[in-house]
């Protein structure tokens, strides 16, 4: 016969065994107050694959969120998998990024917009797409970056160099003053100001108290014989009066091109004139051109004295000149221009003038007969 405790124990295993029998939906009506306990499978799921409790029992949600793997708190795309970024590929020689590789023409163009070292580009598409080949950048000269390579008033001196050296700035010009000049290029007026003097070391412009500045009329008397260095013996200039013997253009021999700093096949104008002093022959010159500066010369019925007037005619400015000097006997041709014996000493003088860009404008040789009249080298 079972005792007290026997039969107790088997009322509780019958009632364990109508529980487990009993539909699920019945357990949860039955008991709406008791938790539910889901299986593992059945958990939310954390970012990386995650579940909440941890990857071991020891592990705080901080200590997850650090984890190498992922974080303790539910990814915003609840679950969903992150899009793959687009990749990154590099673009031509400036490395430009793009979001996605296109084929281009073998003509496309960079055009730089920007300062380099900003590596700005924009890039410009035409005709048909074809993969990157011999694509070119094309640098854009823009306001900000005009004056870079030398000292600002140089520039300004240039540019207005060329209003003259083209006729915009004719001469006999009143040119606008310093303060509308300064204004014009965005510049102070102590920069266009020493252009301006600077042009005016370069007899180029004068300035006129309360009048303004001018541009110089190189083929006057004033200017016109600055490279001229003859004087009487009272100390005024010598006048001489010129008559031109021949003027013809040849092929420039190895002398000439060096001299006038030439290209191999270039050409070369000859320019022989006899001057005269109180109707005597006092100097006899031959002079050699550049006939890519004076094209027409030979056709020229009008063809002025000094080289600055000669110069200003072709569109050329004559800056600077270099001369030395020297005693030699003159030779049959020199002797017969000049009336002398031959083998008499003459005063040779040898001249390179220079145009204000610096181009060779002549190089010249001339024998004088001086008598009472002399040299002179006035030193600045």
């Amino acid at each position: 016969m079972p005792t007290f405790d026997e039969l107790e124990d088997d009322e509780d295993d019958d009632d364990t065994e109508m529980m487990d029998d009993e539909p699920e939906s019945d357990v949860s009506r039955k008991r709406p107050g008791e938790r539910r306990l889901s299986s593992p499978a059945k958990r939310q799921r954390l970012s990386y694959g995650y579940e909440s409790g941890g990857v071991d029992a020891a592990t705080s949600a901080m200590e997850l969120d650090h984890h190498e793997n992922g974080h303790a708190y539910p990814s915003p795309l609840e679950g969903d998998q992150a899009p793959t970024p687009l990749p990154r590929t590099e673009g031509p020689a400036v490395s430009t990024q793009v979001d996605k590789v296109v084929d281009l023409s073998a003509d496309t163009t960079f055009l730089q917009l920007q300062r380099e070292e900003q590596r700005t580009t924009v890039l410009v598409i035409c005709g048909h797409i074809r993969p990157y080949t011999n694509i070119k950048c094309v640098p854009i000269m823009n306001k900000a970056n005009r004056f870079e390579t030398r000292p600002l008033y140089l520039q300004v001196r240039d540019m207005l160099l060329g209003r003259i050296t083209t006729g915009n700035w004719k001469p006999g010009t009143l040119i606008p003053n310093e303060i509308d000049l300064a204004r014009e290029f965005g510049l102070s007026v102590g920069t266009v100001r020493k252009a301006l003097d600077q042009l005016q070391a370069e007899h180029l412009l004068t300035r006129r108290q309360g009048r303004g500045t001018f541009v110089n009329d190189l083929a006057s008397n004033e200017h016109a014989s600055r490279f001229a260095n003859l004087y009487n013996g009272d100390g005024t200039r010598l006048n001489l009066q010129s008559k031109t013997v021949s003027v013809s253009a040849h092929a420039a021999n190895e002398a000439e091109r060096r001299a006038l700093g030439l290209a191999q096949g270039a050409s070369v104008i000859h320019l022989v004139r006899l001057k005269f002093r109180k109707a005597a022959p006092c100097v006899y010159e031959k002079a050699v051109l550049p006939a890519a500066l004076f094209a027409g010369l030979p056709d020229d019925d009008d063809i002025p004295d000094e080289i600055s007037a000669l110069a200003q005619k072709y569109g050329q400015i004559a800056g600077s000149a270099e001369e030395t000097i020297s005693i030699s006997k003159a030779d049959k041709d020199e002797a017969d221009q000049l009336s002398v014996a031959e083998a008499s000493a003459l005063l040779r003088l040898d001249r390179k003038v220079y145009a204000v860009e610096g181009a060779a404008l002549e190089w010249r040789h001339a024998v004088c007969n001086l008598n009472d009249a002399y040299y002179k080298c006035s030193v600045a």
